[in-house]
């Protein structure tokens, strides 16, 4: 676990955030625009707050069973992660799962969550480098460990999705937010994720905290939809590592205490359901 501070620092000035905005052209999609679109003050006390609470739990004796917790948190993520691309397995089933060797997984159930938890153990050695960056090789790699082993009529495990001329793809549906097309040429798809990961390396320059950070590329990775399948569980996985600053239980009991700095990204949906 580690001990130090936060990314909490926040610019000075109601519009430094706005100057990182990026607007994107496209071959056969309308223009992208990557945006903060969060006000900088109205987040400042939260973030604030999050880094005491932080301070609080290193110096408790919390802190001592951070591997026990660890361990509870990761199922649970791996249950949620797997939950929500359609995975029937529940959250006690899936820690039992994990717990199985290698030889015992014959399930494609089992495979999955068992994909998951490899992806994030990936995850987790690469930000323990020292300068570690995201980058599309990297994105492409958890994407590849949470689809391994799985059949899809369409989806290779690490490749971009490109769709055929008589292949339409669409995401969501009413009673979830609303239906919305994506980027169907793959030369667009690997534009605007190579423009994905340059924004949040802008966005670290820049200070931005990674509790924003975080739920912004995660939220335009979901607009780009990138891959066939597995980009929500392949997603969720690289969202864990950006927020490497916080340990397992700090990342519980910031987005149960102090929701707003987690709500603050995703309120950009709506704006950005414009891309259509």
């Amino acid at each position: 676990m580690e001990n130090g501070p936060l990314e909490v620092d926040i610019p000075m000035g109601q519009n430094t955030w706005r100057l990182l905005d990026r607007r994107v052209e496209t071959d056969r999609f309308s223009p992208f625009t990557f945006q903060v679109g969060v006000d900088p003050n109205e987040v400042a006390l939260p973030l604030q707050r999050v880094e005491d609470a932080h301070q609080r739990f290193v110096a408790s004796p919390l802190s001592q069973v951070a591997n026990q917790l660890e361990r509870e948190v990761v199922a649970s993520s791996v249950f949620g992660a797997n939950a929500i691309e359609g995975g029937t397995l529940t959250e006690e089933e899936t820690a039992t799962t994990l717990t199985l060797a290698p030889e015992a997984i014959w399930e494609i159930e089992q495979r999955r969550v068992a994909n998951i938890k490899a992806a994030y153990d990936r995850a987790l050695r690469a930000a323990s480098v020292p300068g570690w960056r995201l980058d599309l090789d990297f994105i492409r790699e958890i994407h590849a460990a949470v689809t391994q082993g799985l059949p899809h009529p369409q989806n290779q495990p690490g490749a971009f999705r490109e769709n055929p001329k008589t292949t339409v793809t669409h995401v969501g549906d009413a009673a979830h937010g609303g239906r919305y097309k994506p980027p169907q040429d793959g030369g667009d798809v690997r534009r605007l994720m190579r423009h994905c990961v340059e924004w949040h390396e802008s966005l670290v320059a820049a200070k931005v905290p990674a509790l924003i950070r975080a739920p912004l590329v995660h939220l335009y990775y979901e607009l780009i939809h990138p891959f066939w399948d597995g980009r929500r569980r392949s997603g969720l996985v690289e969202s864990r590592n950006r927020l490497r600053p916080l340990p397992a239980g700090g990342v519980v009991l910031a987005r149960r205490n102090h929701p707003a700095c987690w709500e603050a990204g995703r309120a950009r949906a709506e704006v950005c359901s414009g891309h259509s």
